[in-house]
Formats: C-alpha cells, sequence, structure tokens
C-alpha cells in the first residue's frame, strides 16, 4: 500500500495504475512460461487450451505464437494456479522429472481417485486448477 505522504506525490495515472494494475503487460512473460512449462509437462494442444479455458483453437495458436494476445482476468487466474501447482511440483520432489510427470501419472490420493491429476483438471476447468494448487500447497505445508 502507499503512503499518503507518497501518493501526494505520485500523479494521477501512476495512483491509478497502483489501484488498477495493467494486466497485459504481464501478458507476454505469462504465456511464455506457460508454454515452457506446458512443454515440460509434454501437455497436448487440447490439454494447453483446457487449462487456459480456450475453445477457439485460432485463438490458442495466436497466443501460442505470441500474436497480440489479451489476456482477462480469469486467464491470468489460470495462468497462476498453473504457475503455483508448477512451483509446488518443483518444491515437493528432488527430481525434476518426476514433478513434470506427476500431472499425468495415477494418484491414489482420495482427490483423484486413482486418476491422473491433469485428468480432473482438464475436465473440471478453473475450480480444479484451484483445488490442486491448494492440495499442493498444503502439502508443502504453505497453509
Amino acid at each position: 500500500m502507499v503512503s499518503k505522504e507518497k501518493a501526494n506525490k505520485l500523479s494521477n495515472q501512476q495512483i491509478e495504475e497502483i489501484k488498477n494494475p495493467d494486466f497485459q503487460k504481464l501478458t507476454l512473460p505469462a504465456l511464455r512460461t506457460f508454454f515452457r512449462i506446458a512443454e515440460k509437462w509434454k501437455l497436448t494442444n487440447e490439454e494447453q487450451m483446457a487449462l487456459l479455458g480456450l475453445s477457439a483453437s485460432s485463438t490458442f495458436f495466436k497466443w501460442k505464437n505470441l500474436e497480440n494476445p489479451k489476456l482477462d482476468k480469469d486467464k491470468f487466474d489460470r495462468l497462476s494456479y498453473v504457475f503455483r501447482i508448477y512451483k509446488s511440483l518443483q518444491i515437493l520432489f528432488s527430481n525434476p522429472k518426476n514433478a513434470d510427470n506427476w500431472l499425468k501419472n495415477p494418484n491414489d490420493h482420495p482427490m483423484f481417485t486413482g486418476k491422473p491429476p491433469l485428468e480432473r483438471i482438464v475436465k473440471g476447468g478453473i475450480i480444479e486448477l484451484y483445488k490442486v494448487a491448494n492440495h499442493l500447497d498444503a502439502l508443502r505445508g504453505i497453509w
């Protein structure tokens, strides 16, 4: 938060940027990071589209080529959950390959009922991304 003293020295535009950050400045780095993670996880285009919440493949391929992508809050939330999942897995597993394979391996935890976590995420959308990210955070002991 900005102190009153500092706020008096800020322009109206600077104050507006603090109140409402321009997420579009983060679009390209966020998408680059997502596609690098997707490559490590060996996700299909369909799986990537599901994680991003996209139904149009034309939009997906434009985003993949970083052709003037525009992301709304929902898409940034989805990316945030993917990044949390990735980070948690890298912390939980000493072997990066095990971390990268975790989403696609069957999981006996009751939350996954013996199925791969990716299956739950792809079918369940953003709420399942949220749940899996929270599950992994809890395993890391940060809650």
